[in-house]
């Protein structure tokens, strides 16, 4: 396994306690002032029709490992 144990906390969403327990925020004062959450696999198992690259953005994509490379081309 990855050498974390999981603990289901009711109301906590995956999104935003893997990045917390990983050390990184999801906004930092002057680096990214917002966060999307966003599905890795859209309609038809198509890429999500993702907003145009903003630098200020942090992009947390969930069920996204096997297209990894597809979203990265986005911009994100």
């Amino acid at each position: 396994m990855s050498g974390y144990e999981a603990e289901v906390i009711p109301g906590i969403s995956s999104a935003l306690a893997a990045p917390l327990l990983g050390g990184i925020p999801l906004t930092m004062r002057g680096v990214a002032d917002r966060f999307l959450v966003t599905t890795g696999h859209g309609k038809r198992d198509l890429r999500p029709q993702l907003p145009d690259y903003a630098p200020t953005c942090t992009f947390v994509f969930l069920m996204a490992v096997s297209r990894l490379d597809e979203v990265m081309v986005s911009g994100c």
